[in-house]
């Protein structure tokens, strides 16, 4: 037997029986659920592999079905399960005389695209059953920050040769039984630490908002910003320094409010602007990027292709707009409503209340730092990434909601009182 297959069956029925002997197992599953968010896609032995998250969150789905189906919760969602539905129906009466699902399994194209957005009803209906007090939604808060630092300390360790967590244009090292070039000075290697890809320093990055609302000391404080700041200087992802960006911004006009030493911020960024050659390579590529939208400078290879599928996605939609082509017909389009449209049409736009809901009332919600995180996480990685067809960005949408749906519902509870 594979050692790989004994660690994994000895660790996971040592948490089998850590959550069967608890008061109550089913919540202590779901704060399991939670904290297994940043683990990333293993590879199994016989089953090949599996996405721990959203397993946990499938069984406790099975296991209390009113997760889903209580009063609350499936009105929720039904708009969701109904698009979900004529999408299916749509790619399966008519998905053989697609092109892009000629000689393609339609059933597992249509159910593999659906399943992302399902990631997502899971665990915000689960953090919505099981997240009841405010003590509740700081644990949920404080596991979520546990998988930023995370993704966070992995990489900067990585970077610094210590943790086999570089990726040269290809697989990881792990993977392909050789330790591979840790060196800084080749322009397209990529940190990725445990994540299974850099697009989760766009999710690390939003940690950034929740700061000033913690009761942390300033040190301790400055010390987290400075090492997610760093790792997503040092992922050279263009939209995770997006999303820091939009962070820092927040956090910059909620701690000058209150009335905090800001001044304590120019030691982080002098250590960020000491001796690095990472941002000539971030101004390449958003150059990069920039030539590729106006064709009047060197172009970028990867931006230019994203554009070329963002386009595609456009005409697609034009083809059908109501229901689009059915569910699966288009992924890994650079933007989320765009492969949305593409692929259900006008009714997919329902999939987009998450950013809706909290920016149709943004006045009373600016100090609720849960809708200023979705809000960027929708306006960076499901906007300009092929974040729907990542199960790692999704498992955070869905967590990022739910803490926004319970955090809105104890501040009304709390007024009406």
């Amino acid at each position: 037997m594979e050692l790989k297959l004994i660690l994994l069956i000895f660790f996971g029925v040592s948490a089998v029986l850590i959550i069967l002997t608890r008061k109550n197992p089913v919540k202590s599953l779901f704060w399991f659920g939670v904290l297994s968010l940043f683990v990333r896609e293993l590879s199994m032995p016989i089953i090949d592999s599996i996405n721990l998250g959203f397993l946990i969150f499938t069984i406790l789905v099975v296991l209390v079905p009113s997760i889903l189906f209580s009063k609350e919760n499936f009105k929720e969602w039904r708009p969701w399960f109904l698009v979900l539905l004529i999408g299916s129906v749509n790619t399966l009466l008519f998905g053989q005389s697609n092109e892009y699902f000629i000689d393609q399994d339609v059933i597992f194209k249509a159910f593999d695209w659906s399943s992302k957005f399902l990631v997502v009803v899971f665990i915000a209906s689960s953090i919505i059953h099981f997240v009841k007090t405010k003590e509740d939604l700081n644990k949920l808060l404080n596991l979520f920050l546990l998988s930023c630092f995370i993704f966070s300390f992995t990489a900067v360790i990585a970077y610094f040769g210590f943790y086999d967590g570089l990726v040269i244009y290809g697989a990881g090292s792990l993977n392909d039984g050789f330790i591979q070039d840790l060196s800084r000075d080749i322009i397209h290697s990529e940190i990725y630490g445990i994540g299974s890809s850099n697009l989760v320093f766009g999710v690390s990055s939003i940690g950034v908002l929740f700061l000033p609302y913690l009761d942390w000391k300033v040190w301790k404080k400055y010390l987290f910003l400075l090492l997610i700041a760093f790792s997503v200087i040092i992922s050279l992802k263009r939209v995770a320094i997006l999303s820091l960006v939009f962070s820092l911004l927040y956090f910059f006009i909620i701690e000058k409010k209150k009335g905090n030493h800001l001044w304590l911020l120019v030691i982080p960024l002098i250590i960020l602007l000491m001796g690095t050659s990472y941002y000539d390579l971030i101004f390449k590529r958003f150059f990069g990027a920039y030539g590729s939208l106006t064709q009047i400078a060197v172009t970028d290879n990867s931006s230019e292709i994203r554009i070329d599928r963002l386009n595609l996605a456009w005409e697609t939609f034009l083809k059908n707009p109501l229901i689009g082509q059915g569910a699966g017909y288009l992924t890994f389009i650079h933007n989320g409503f765009l492969e949305v449209l593409g692929n259900l049409g006008l009714l997919g736009l329902v999939f987009f209340k998450p950013i809706v809901k909290p920016l149709k009332n943004i006045k009373n919600y600016f100090y609720n730092p849960w809708a200023i995180a979705l809000i960027i996480l929708m306006i960076t990685l499901i906007t300009f990434e092929a974040a729907i067809n990542r199960t790692e960005i999704m498992y955070f949408l869905g967590l990022l909601y739910g803490g926004f749906l319970v955090s809105t519902k104890l501040i009304t509870n709390k007024n009406n009182e």
